[in-house]
């Protein structure tokens, strides 16, 4: 007779698996870095802009920083600050590129 087999039950790890930091392409990442950069502009301070997005500065600094990655929640929260949809943000359409004019140039 054959011995019957034995069966390993393995306990469920505590530690969370690594979850994808949102799938934004490099290009839509960087789109969202400009919008951040027009938002720090009209609201004077990164530090207020990290409030109002609901995230610490030194977070926002390092997702800001060219290494730094940028999640779908971040694109989303910077959209609705932003009074804009999260496709003109990650599609480069906010902010406008601002247009001068020629005697300004001089």
């Amino acid at each position: 007779m054959d011995a019957p087999r034995k069966l390993v039950w393995k306990r469920k790890s505590k530690v969370p698996l690594k979850r994808r930091p949102g799938l934004l392409s490099q290009e839509e990442q960087d789109n969202v870095r400009r919008a951040i950069q027009a938002l720090r502009r009209h609201h004077g301070s990164l530090r207020k802009v990290a409030k109002l997005l609901g995230m610490g500065r030194p977070s926002l600094e390092r997702i800001m920083a060219p290494k730094g990655t940028i999640t779908a929640a971040v694109a989303l929260e910077a959209a609705r600050l932003a009074g804009v949809t999260m496709d003109d943000v990650l599609e480069g359409r906010f902010p406008r590129p601002v247009m001068c004019h020629p005697r300004d140039m001089a």
